[in-house]
């Protein structure tokens, strides 16, 4: 007698699961008790499989699945564009699971850098104190180190950077940013980004190599966050608690030893710990090239003239900088302004000796020149009547008897 095969749709409905999963458990448990092997099913070729080798290194470019079936149409391919997306989803997964396998499992390899904005406390008297959260945290181990800062100057991460590698004792190989400005100059195409040269200096000196925003990582701030979020509700339990703000900045430090030495549920044991086996796989670093980056820092205000002075010197600016705060970074011969960690201009020292005392930018004077002297003036007038009058425009700028002038361009 033939036997009666279940009704796998009834089941299926019974148990809420595809009827495919049911037929496949029924085949299986008919093989183990016939003790004859399925046949695999051997896969079948695909339209793609020759164009496989093109769209994956295209993928590792960065470039989206609709431009690359535009381009392998142009080189044979007859098949759909759905066939490609499929791909290339594929191919996201796998890079993601590896990235994944590669994060959890390689002790020194890296560190996620990020800021947290716009933390509230208050103090006993109900006065509200703003600050940002610098965090760090090891990828391998989750030994943190998080600090209170009052702003996100570019100096102020290298700072913060800096006591990260003292704290736990060298520099991971690999640290890992969001798209921050103090890291990343953004072109009028926002899209295309490339790193900032002094971040560039700072990391090259210190040790470590920068990543930025990666495509096939949706995990890089994974880490970094979740420490962000642990740390605020944390933080809340020191709201009103303290009679003056700078006795936050020791909460923080409390806060960031309790995580260090709590089992941490992503890794069921304490970051302290597990940094003991991840320690000695970091890289040494040089103390004093990683200071240099920091103690050449000086902040000015941006005079009415639209001018900084600097040792005697005066400096140009774009005008809409008037009255603003602007950072300063010095190399033996060059001057650099920076405004909320962008470069806004650079100038050439001008030495002591020199009778100099001003250092223009061409677009600058014309700017400020354009909001007194020569309001309706055009281009071509305004650049004439500097050829013509630098030394009495020196004397109406600054109301002093000016020495020499130079430019910037």
């Amino acid at each position: 007698m033939q036997d009666l095969k279940p009704n796998f749709a009834e089941i299926a409905r019974a148990f809420n699961v595809d009827p495919r999963t049911v037929k496949r458990a029924y085949h299986l448990k008919q093989s183990e008790m016939t003790g004859t092997v399925p046949v695999e099913k051997t896969a079948k070729p695909s339209i793609l499989d020759e164009f496989k080798p093109v769209v994956k290194d295209k993928l590792d470019q960065g470039v989206n699945a609709r431009a690359i079936y535009a381009f392998i149409r142009h080189r044979g391919y007859n098949g759909s564009y759905n066939t490609v997306k499929r791909f290339a989803r594929q191919h996201k997964d796998e890079r993601v699971k590896r990235a994944t396998i590669r994060i959890e499992t390689s002790p020194g390899l890296s560190a996620q850098v990020d800021w947290k904005e716009d933390i509230k406390l208050h103090t006993k008297d109900g006065t509200e104190h703003v600050f940002s959260i610098f965090l760090f945290v090891m990828g391998y181990s989750r030994r943190s180190y998080i600090k209170l800062v009052e702003n996100k100057h570019q100096t102020t991460l290298f700072q913060a950077l800096a006591e990260s590698f003292e704290e736990i004792g060298g520099v991971p190989f690999e640290i890992w940013f969001d798209n921050m400005r103090q890291v990343v100059n953004h072109r009028a195409d926002v899209t295309q980004k490339e790193l900032n040269p002094r971040f560039e200096a700072f990391a090259r000196d210190a040790g470590f190599k920068p990543i930025t925003h990666q495509i096939y990582r949706p995990q890089t701030k994974g880490k970094v966050e979740n420490v962000a979020g642990v740390v605020k509700r944390h933080l809340r339990a020191y709201d009103y608690e303290n009679y003056d703000a700078t006795e936050f900045y020791g909460a923080v430090l409390e806060v960031m030893d309790t995580l260090n030495n709590e089992v941490s549920q992503a890794i069921g044991e304490e970051p302290s710990m597990r940094f003991l086996d991840e320690k000695e796989y970091l890289l040494p670093f040089n103390q004093k090239l990683i200071q240099d980056h920091i103690d050449n820092r000086h902040y000015r205000k941006v005079s009415v003239e639209s001018m900084i002075n600097y040792r005697g010197k005066k400096y140009s600016v774009p005008t809409k900088y008037i009255g603003k705060q602007v950072e300063i970074i010095t190399t033996d011969t060059e001057l650099y302004v920076y405004y909320n960690g962008e470069t806004i201009r650079t100038h050439t020292i001008i030495e002591q000796e020199s009778k100099n005392k001003f250092s223009y930018n061409t677009h600058d004077t014309v700017e400020i020149l354009r909001s007194d002297l020569k309001v309706n003036a055009s281009d071509d007038e305004v650049m004439m009547f500097i050829r013509e009058q630098m030394a009495d425009y020196d004397f109406i700028m600054t109301h002093e008897e000016g020495d020499g002038w130079r430019t910037d361009d």
